[in-house]
């Protein structure tokens, strides 16, 4: 059986969001960037700031499935830098994130993956070659309210 999920840069340092969403979104490592590297306005949504082109209702969606933990988002800046959501999954095992991330591939329009972050526990990024602008704001808008729908129909059950 061919999985569709792929875990990124288990075996190097810590990388930042950039860099591991853009291992996922292309499946290979990424080149050096910035932590930080869009200056984005940015809105507060339950005490997390929040890119304000991310569309807040799509936020409160994520923020209400009981069974992960949003930790980042973008908006994105270019293909580069594509808008992405991660998060961490409550459950641990790595048998729930591997079909976690497997049952996300399948979604039309989105790139997931998985790998280690702070404090060794898993860390699944979700992007699609998107970012924000005016010529891409009703794709990027549909894509970001489709998304915690999307996750709650991948959960494993």
């Amino acid at each position: 059986m061919i999985s569709n999920s792929k875990m990124f840069n288990q075996n190097s340092s810590k990388i930042n969001a950039p860099m591991f969403i853009y291992s996922i979104l292309y499946d290979k490592p990424s080149k050096r960037m910035g932590g930080r590297v869009s200056n984005h306005p940015h809105k507060l949504i339950n005490g997390i700031d929040i890119d304000v082109e991310v569309p807040t209702g799509a936020m409160n969606k994520l923020f209400k499935i009981k069974e992960i933990q949003t930790t980042s988002s973008c908006q994105g800046t270019n293909l580069e830098l594509p808008t992405f959501l991660i998060f961490r999954p409550n459950d641990q095992s790595i048998e729930y994130v591997k079909q976690l991330s497997g049952n996300l591939n399948k979604q039309s329009n989105i790139k997931c993956g998985y790998g280690i972050g702070n404090n060794g526990k898993y860390r699944m990024g979700i992007t699609a070659k998107l970012f924000y602008s005016p010529e891409t704001k009703l794709e990027f808008v549909k894509w970001w309210n489709s998304l915690a729908s999307k996750i709650q129909n991948s959960l494993p059950k």
